[in-house]
């Protein structure tokens, strides 16, 4: 499963808009009113204004899997690094990955992960172009079982076949090999290297396999 685009509201469009631009340094891919798409790799980030129904989120972008202490030195130049337990970075061992965590203007908890099955870079610095795709989303929901049937009925699988948890814990919904997920959460479960818990937010993900929206 490959996420082609996330579509995102957020209330602090302006500041974030310019974030994602100047900071981050992303090529605009189209633009119009309210509304601004960004080049992430082989994925588009849209960020729509919407000052009423303004949430936060959670997605992550693959980068380079020998690049990542590279990657916190480019970053943390631009912005602060997410602390957990005192550690700036995870170690996901099972999941042979890594990765750092930030904030950007709007409140979204944005993870930057090196993954084993990601390509490795001939390059020893980190820079935008290193960016590779939108790799994981979250949603939060009351209704996981309902969700996890649309998810499966597009023929994006549970991860690893593993069961489905109904409370307290992630679900991951994608193939390994191609490290992108889809993580169906339950409201009110906290995002590591955040203090924010998860709430339901309008959000649309374009995969190769179907959109999903809520």
């Amino acid at each position: 499963m490959q996420i082609k685009e996330l579509t995102i509201y957020v209330g602090n469009y302006n500041e974030t808009r310019k974030f994602y631009e100047e900071v981050m340094g992303l090529n605009v891919y189209k633009e119009s009113k309210q509304q601004i798409t960004f080049q992430v790799g082989t994925s588009l980030l849209t960020i729509q204004e919407e000052i009423e129904q303004a949430s936060f989120y959670h997605f992550a972008i693959n980068i380079p899997p020998n690049l990542l202490q590279s990657a916190k030195v480019w970053l943390s130049n631009r912005v602060k690094l997410a602390m957990e337990e005192g550690e700036d970075e995870a170690d996901f061992k099972e999941a042979k990955a890594k990765a750092i965590y930030f904030e950007d203007p709007s409140g979204n908890i944005v993870e930057l992960i090196a993954r084993k099955t990601s390509a490795v870079a001939s390059e020893s610095h980190f820079h935008k172009a290193h960016f590779l795709n939108i790799s994981e989303v979250g949603i939060a929901t009351n209704h996981i079982i309902e969700l996890a049937q649309q998810l499966q009925d597009k023929g994006i699988p549970v991860r690893n076949n593993e069961s489905i948890k109904h409370q307290k814990y992630l679900n991951f919904f994608g193939e390994y090999d191609d490290g992108v997920y889809i993580i169906v959460a339950p409201v009110g479960r906290r995002w590591i290297f955040s203090n924010k818990y998860a709430k339901e937010a309008p959000i649309v993900i374009r995969t190769d396999r179907g959109t999903i929206q809520s």
